[in-house]
């Protein structure tokens, strides 16, 4: 049998725009087999189903409850698992490749401060021991060690990649400042804009685009009206824009001067990587595997909280920008060293396998 006959299921736990998404997109298109199915309770966003359908993967909304015996009928020869979130609705599911990739951030029970809901009960762990557990960097690995370690499970880590997209050709006569990330309160739009207001103050002629609005829960709707009226208050309407999350994000990047993120939890974010890809400089909290993303080389790394920093780190950017343009080409071969598509693909079918063997 080749990699073309292989029958391919992955289960996320939304069709939501977002890098969870994103990055099980890449991994089907990456992935040669003619029969490749993704799995979702949830019909949250049309246009990441038909991203998916338009690459010859079959998208099918299943509740969780039916989950199991659904992708029984498929018969899968690998399986993929996205996030801890889609482990509910699975049991005993049997394909000779199982993969888990763990996206998400610490801390699992802090329920309140990053996630609606917990992500799962630690109990229902063990249920996957038997499946290759999969980590975008090393910082993520290391703080299931427990798990790991005490159900001997087989891991790997392998880092995100990114569409790799034309940049189309723009320009702005602004220092132009993009965040991309879904518009809430982990992401940290709120302290961006306080960074930005004092890059303003002190006399820069910039722009801050935010891009990631999705109001898909109450909560995302509620800070979105926080940042808008927190623009209205500093008298910032000229100089900030928000905008709708998109798939269409290197149209921003190839205006932007910098990108930004100042988050309070990450694993490995998609949309620094789209940055890197871009030649774009980054200023970042220096969460989780921020750090192993990038070096001095293409950007500075701040406290989670500390906006005094991420306004210096700004400024930074600002009064050498004709040097940080000229580093755009070493950024963005910095990416394909390091994250291109072909190792993304690569890195896949070693796991594979090794899986298999």
């Amino acid at each position: 049998m080749t990699s073309k006959d292989l029958t391919i299921v992955s289960v996320l736990h939304s069709s939501k725009l977002n890098g969870v998404s994103m990055q099980n997109y890449l991994f089907n298109q990456t992935m040669e087999s003619k029969d490749k199915h993704c799995i979702s309770p949830t019909r949250d966003n049309q246009d990441v189903i038909d991203s998916f359908e338009s690459i010859g993967c079959n998208f099918h909304i299943v509740p969780e409850i039916r989950q199991t015996e659904f992708i029984r009928s498929l018969n899968p020869d690998i399986l993929l698992v996205e996030s801890l979130f889609s482990v509910r609705g699975l049991n005993n599911v049997n394909a000779p490749k199982k993969l888990l990739r763990v996206h998400e951030e610490v801390n699992l029970s802090d329920s309140d401060e990053l996630w609606d809901r917990d992500i799962v009960d630690k109990n229902k762990l063990k249920d996957f021991d038997d499946y290759t557990w999969i980590f975008p960097c090393v910082e993520t690995m290391n703080y299931y060690d427990e798990y790991l370690n005490r159900l001997d499970i087989d891991a790997s880590v392998i880092p995100g990649t990114t569409e790799e997209e034309h940049l189309p050709s723009t320009s702005t006569d602004r220092f132009s400042v993009l965040q991309i990330g879904t518009l809430y309160e982990r992401k940290g739009a709120l302290k961006t804009l306080e960074a930005f207001k004092k890059l303003v103050s002190n006399g820069v002629d910039g722009e801050l685009i935010l891009v990631g609005a999705r109001r898909s829960t109450k909560r995302e709707h509620k800070y979105e009206k926080k940042v808008k009226k927190k623009v209205r208050e500093n008298e910032l309407n000229e100089r900030v824009e928000i905008h709708p999350a998109t798939q269409d994000k290197m149209r921003y990047f190839a205006q932007a001067d910098v990108a930004t993120l100042h988050s309070k939890s990450e694993s490995f974010p998609t949309v620094l990587l789209e940055a890197l890809y871009a030649g774009k400089p980054i200023v970042a909290s220096n969460v989780g595997g921020v750090q192993s993303m990038i070096t001095s080389q293409e950007g500075f790394l701040f406290d989670y909280g500390d906006v005094q920093a991420q306004y210096k780190a700004l400024c930074r950017i600002h009064n050498n920008l004709d040097t940080w343009k000229q580093a755009e080409e070493d950024i963005s071969q910095f990416y394909q060293q390091n994250y291109s598509k072909q190792q993304y693909r690569n890195r896949f079918k070693e796991v594979i396998k090794a899986n298999n063997g």
